[in-house]
């Protein structure tokens, strides 16, 4: 069964089955189906009373199902009927005259989000209109700032806010009816930058962390608030690349050197040689940048000088973390593609992602050891689990502007480390895990004078 409508993406709603019914109720902006989970049929709602178009969201309470308008006007479906509209009942979020921007379910309340306030509604069961009643007091006077914004789930609701002293900043309820602030000033300037045209965002508990995942795709970022570490990420995904004809491949002291017209790769990035022989040349790994049309990796020192063959050299291309729906089924946390439309689970035990290693970076803030007096770095150590893996590492000393080259690490060492790290007044560092082995890394260990 497939449904095309306008107004996408859909969100859905579980009907309680409590009531006798097995199913959901899906809905876009402009039109709402249920599907029957005994018939195993979908329907269309049609009646003339639902709301022609409706803002994101849609709650389930207590046998009624829940949609809001524009107007911030919330319509409800007849008790255990969702075909069922009647234009009579409904009920108004009238804190401030700001519209509807999404509306959800948090605890036992249906919440209507407006630009500006967000309001809190109960089941009070009147007789006639609307079941809901309005919480005066629950009043928050921050709004929402997209409907897509808005996530439930593991007990929270988090939500891009709005307000018109603080501007945008992302907000959680987490077992209380008063909001806190999650974002972090540098989060703040990254929403209040972005146009809001296409904003998707999910929530999940997975692996021991609760994880809200913000993406905005105009911007081309997604960000990622871990509320166990209570820490701000951004994750991207990398999908494999065009294969480039490598029109050169020689080696001398265990580099091999590839000539590859206008390659594409930055330094330190995964490449896959395939092609070459002798074969030791073929290899997946992460390469050392020269110019634009030449890099360099290492190889078995004993391989013959030259390659021959068809050489390609394949890297990958990063983007958003295009993931964009979640759902647990079966035990299962699946996530679906926005744009491949294929359904991944995402796995604790997995560290390549359909075929491409995950990269997974971590910058340092700026270190100066108290103070600005030059100081000699004799090693940095990553302290972390032991694998049979490399890491990279490298620095920055003007603030981030501009990094030296990536320097490999060996994580299986008892002491996994470089040396010779020159002088510095502040520097900040960067360790970089491209293999396909799990990388939890505790601190980088400096030592010098």
């Amino acid at each position: 069964m497939s449904v095309t409508v306008a107004g996408l993406p859909f969100q859905f709603c579980l009907q309680d089955s409590a009531s006798g019914s097995t199913g959901f109720l899906f809905k876009s902006t402009h039109d709402a189906f249920l599907f029957d989970g005994v018939a195993n049929t979908i329907t269309k709602i049609t009646d003339a009373d639902y709301p022609a178009v409706t803002v994101p969201g849609v709650a389930y309470l207590d046998g009624y199902f829940f949609v809001m308008d524009a107007n911030g006007t919330i319509h409800n479906s007849g008790l255990e009927a969702p075909l069922s509209w009647n234009s009579l009942e409904f009920i108004a979020c009238e804190a401030e005259p700001d519209g509807g921007v999404a509306i959800a379910k948090y605890m036992n309340y249906v919440v209507g989000f407006g630009r500006w306030t967000t309001e809190f509604f109960y089941d009070a069961a009147n007789a006639t209109g609307s079941p809901l009643a309005v919480i005066q007091s629950a009043t928050i006077q921050t709004g929402c700032a997209n409907g897509y914004s808005v996530a439930q789930f593991d007990g929270k609701l988090v939500w891009m806010g709005n307000s018109r002293e603080k501007g945008r900043g992302v907000y959680a309820l987490v077992g209380s009816m008063v909001p806190t602030k999650i974002s972090t000033p540098d989060v703040d300037r990254i929403l209040n930058a972005d146009s809001l045209e296409k904003v998707f965002s999910w929530g999940a508990g997975f692996a021991g962390h609760s994880l809200y995942v913000l993406t905005l795709a105009t911007s081309g970022i997604s960000l990622v608030y871990d509320f166990t570490s209570q820490v701000w990420s951004h994750f991207t995904r990398r999908k494999a690349g065009e294969a480039k004809t490598v029109s050169s491949l020689t080696q001398a002291a265990g580099i091999a050197t590839a000539i590859c017209a206008a390659h594409g790769f930055a330094d330190g990035d995964e490449v896959t040689i395939a092609g070459a022989t002798p074969t030791g040349y073929s290899l997946t790994t992460n390469i050392s940048l020269i110019d634009a049309d030449t890099f360099t990796y290492d190889v078995p020192d004993s391989l013959a000088g030259t390659a021959t063959g068809t050489i390609t050299a394949t890297g990958s291309t990063e983007g958003y973390f295009d993931l964009a729906y979640y759902a647990n089924t079966g035990g299962k946390d699946l996530v679906l593609g926005e744009a491949d439309g294929i359904i991944y689970e995402l796995l604790g035990t997995a560290y390549q992602d359909n075929g491409v290693s995950i990269d997974a970076s971590t910058r340092t803030t700026i270190y100066d050891a108290g103070g600005a007096r030059r100081k000699f770095v004799s090693s940095a150590e990553v302290i972390g689990d032991k694998v049979d893996a490399s890491a990279l590492i490298r620095y920055s000393d003007d603030d981030y502007k501009t990094h030296g080259k990536y320097r490999k690490v060996d994580l299986s060492l008892e002491r996994s480390r470089i040396h010779r790290l020159g002088s510095m007044s502040r520097r900040s560092f960067e360790v970089r895990h491209t293999a396909n082995t799990p990388f939890r890394v505790q601190a980088l260990e400096i030592e010098g004078e």
